[in-house]
């Protein structure tokens, strides 16, 4: 039976139970997305993908500035080629698509989030909305997604500056240092929970989020100084700086006890949920147990070592940025589920998705990587900055870029003897107050054409014309209330 001492610290190589564990976090908040009554805890998937997320970097960065080779151009620059790609096509399409199907209101909103996306601080945008991460409102959002990016970037703008001062810590103060910034966060993370009768601060604070990427930080942190300090090989486990097992059967029980605490919170968890708060230690804990056993427990090596695992798992990050327009922009096309037909079904979009991460992965992403020319990295932050003005731009003028916009404007009726002005009071719709001139029989003439363009069931004979005079429609069925108006003046009910 091989000793853990061995098998304990990795060196930093490719571990493909890594990206095994990615794929265990991506499908289920996929899967959400799409199917959100049939999974409706899978966003936890978001939470292991930090934990993932703090380790990997961490590691490259321990080595670095024990090494002295640790640049923060050099750092920032392998980001950008990592992150920059496929992000751009993403947002070029959902530009181009909002541009298409979205009326100005919503246009400019996504444009606002696609500005703070540019600048990683979707987050930050969102969360000073009026509505919570699992609001229906919000999720009208094609970008809303990219508020976990602002996160991870957010942190990543003061880590690497930490890690070059633990490099030159005593083990101890360099532990006791990390433990400490994971409690701060943990405790910011708990006391935004409610905080103002909402849970979006603690959802999407930063600060509030930083200590799940800090725990993979630490497993960082301790896997290094395993490789790095032989003195370490002969002291008691009870002395070492965080306590190990010593036995394959105690890697694969925490294995085992990792997957549950993940299992755990997808059975447990649902968006009424007071999450993150104490909720969250679920899948932290259970992907910290998986990275710390290391690759040779029988789970890591042979369900997340698993070749298909190992696939999806590269495709992660491109599934998570594509999957999410598609999936809005197919409800926004076809509201009504039942007329939405299969090619527009959320199946046939993670299908597409699927299809797209392929394509952007190995046809842009990984050649942009690793592109030795240094025009690479200029490039892509010229292109991002281009995004940033194209957005600001639509802010400040989205009528001119919404196609649905102008073709509603472009069919409106005008009527040269109607007068519009402002009503003192309750607004009136008695046969006095009537226009003289109503345009119900301009709209009949139009036989409704823009109605098959939105997917709504509302059969011709049954559409209620404009009266001069109030009217009650079902008499006697008043609790029937479901009301379709359509036409841009208003409705007092």
């Amino acid at each position: 039976m091989k000793d853990i001492e061995d098998a304990a610290p990795h060196p930093i190589k490719y571990r493909a139970d890594i990206d095994g564990l990615r794929t265990l976090a991506v499908v289920p908040v996929i899967l959400f997305h799409a199917y959100p009554e049939i999974f409706p805890s899978g966003f936890i998937g978001v939470d292991v993908f930090f934990v993932i997320s703090g380790y990997l970097i961490s590691s490259i960065l321990f080595k670095e500035c024990t090494k002295g080779t640790f640049t923060y151009g050099s750092f920032y620059s392998r980001r950008i080629r990592r992150i920059y790609p496929t992000l751009l096509l993403v947002l070029s399409l959902t530009f181009w698509l909002g541009c298409l199907y979205m009326l100005s209101a919503k246009l400019q909103a996504l444009a606002t989030t696609m500005l703070a996306g540019t600048m990683f601080s979707a987050n930050l945008q969102v969360m000073l909305l009026d509505r919570g991460y699992f609001d229906d409102d919000i999720k009208e959002n094609p970008l809303l997604h990219l508020w976990s990016l602002g996160v991870e970037e957010q942190f990543y703008i003061f880590w690497p500056c930490f890690v070059s001062i633990l490099t030159r810590l005593s083990v101890r103060s360099a532990v006791v240092m990390q433990v400490a910034v994971l409690a701060l966060s943990f405790t910011c993370n708990i006391f935004f929970l409610g905080f103002h009768g909402t849970n979006k601060f603690s959802f999407y604070f930063p600060l509030s989020r930083f200590w799940q990427m800090g725990v993979g930080g630490l497993l960082a942190y301790v896997n290094h100084i395993r490789l790095t300090q032989t003195q370490y090989a002969s002291v008691p486990t009870s002395s070492k700086p965080v306590s190990k097992p010593t036995s394959d059967h105690q890697t694969t029980a925490l294995s085992w006890v990792g997957l549950g605490c993940i299992l755990l919170g997808f059975a447990c968890l649902e968006e009424s949920s007071a999450f993150p708060g104490y909720w969250a230690v679920l899948p932290t804990l259970g992907a910290a147990l998986l990275i710390f056993v290391g690759p040779t427990p029988w789970f890591n090596q042979s369900v997340l070592s698993l070749p298909s695992m190992v696939f999806v798992g590269k495709l992660s990050y491109a599934l998570y940025l594509w999957h999410w327009p598609l999936l809005v922009f197919a409800k926004l096309r076809f509201p009504n589920p039942d007329l939405r037909p299969n090619y527009m079904t959320p199946m046939a979009m993670l299908g597409l998705a699927f299809v797209l991460s392929l394509s952007s992965l190995y046809h842009v992403e990984n050649s942009l990587r690793r592109h030795k020319g240094r025009w690479v990295v200029p490039a892509l932050m010229g292109c991002m900055l281009g995004m940033s003005i194209l957005a600001g731009i639509i802010i400040a003028s989205p009528d001119s870029f919404s196609y649905s916009q102008q073709a509603m404007n472009a069919r409106a009726v005008l009527t040269p003897n109607v007068t519009v002005g402002l009503v003192p009071d309750i607004p009136n719709v008695s046969r006095e107050n009537a226009p003289k001139e109503p345009t119900h029989a301009s709209i009949s003439a139009a036989e409704l054409d823009i109605l098959p363009d939105i997917g709504l069931p509302i059969p011709k004979q049954h559409v209620v014309e404009y009266s001069a005079e109030g009217r009650l429609i079902n008499p006697g069925q008043e609790d029937r209330a479901l009301v379709i108006a359509l036409g841009d003046a208003h409705l007092d009910m």
